[in-house]
C-alpha cells in the first residue's frame, strides 16, 4: 500500500510524502525474498529523492540484486549531479523504454529541471561573469532567450553580474 501511495503522492508533486511512504515501504519490505519489489520499490525512491534534490544512497546501486536493474537510474542520477543536460537526455533516448516500462517516464522527465539548475549553480560558482551565450553552450540549450529565462528562474542574476552585450544573434 505504501508504494502506491508513494507513486500517487510522487505524480501529486507531494515529494515529500512520496518519500516517507516509499521509506516506509523499503522498511517492510521482507530481507531476503521479494527482490523484484525492492527493485521497483528503489526506482522510485531514487526517482523521488532527485526530484526532491538529494542524492540517492550510491551503495544501492552497487549492491548485486540491484545494479542491473538500477544502472538506468545510476546513469541519471550521475547526469543530474553533472548538470550535463546532454548525458540526461542521451540517457533518456537509451533508456526510455525502460523508464516507460517502469512507469516512471513522466517522473523523470520532470528531471530536466534539476539538471539544468544544477548546471546553473555549477556555472555561477566557477564565473563571476558570463555571457547568456556561454550560459546556453554550457547548459547545451537551445537559445539564448532559453538561458535568459532559466537564468531569471533559478534567481541568481544577482549572483552572476551577465553580460547581456554580449548576447549575439
Amino acid at each position: 500500500m505504501s508504494i502506491l501511495l508513494g507513486r500517487i503522492k510522487a505524480i501529486q508533486l507531494d515529494y515529500s510524502s512520496a518519500h516517507e511512504h516509499l521509506v516506509s515501504a523499503l522498511r517492510k519490505a521482507p530481507q531476503h525474498t521479494a527482490i523484484g519489489f525492492k527493485q521497483t520499490l528503489h526506482k522510485l525512491n531514487t526517482v523521488v529523492e532527485l526530484l526532491l534534490g538529494e542524492q540517492p544512497d550510491r551503495s544501492i546501486f552497487r549492491q548485486t540484486t540491484f545494479k542491473a536493474a538500477l544502472q538506468p537510474y545510476f546513469q541519471l542520477t550521475q547526469a543530474i549531479h553533472a548538470g550535463d543536460l546532454s548525458r540526461f537526455n542521451d540517457t533518456l533516448r537509451v533508456h526510455g523504454a525502460q523508464f516507460s516500462a517502469d512507469k516512471m517516464y513522466t517522473l523523470i522527465i520532470r528531471l530536466r529541471h534539476n539538471v539544468i539548475k544544477t548546471g546553473v549553480r555549477r556555472i555561477s560558482l566557477s564565473y563571476s561573469r558570463i555571457s547568456l551565450v556561454d550560459i546556453a553552450k554550457k547548459l547545451q540549450l537551445d537559445s539564448v532567450e532559453d538561458a535568459e529565462y532559466i537564468v531569471a528562474k533559478n534567481h541568481i542574476i544577482s549572483e552572476l553580474e551577465l553580460t547581456t552585450q554580449n548576447r549575439g544573434p
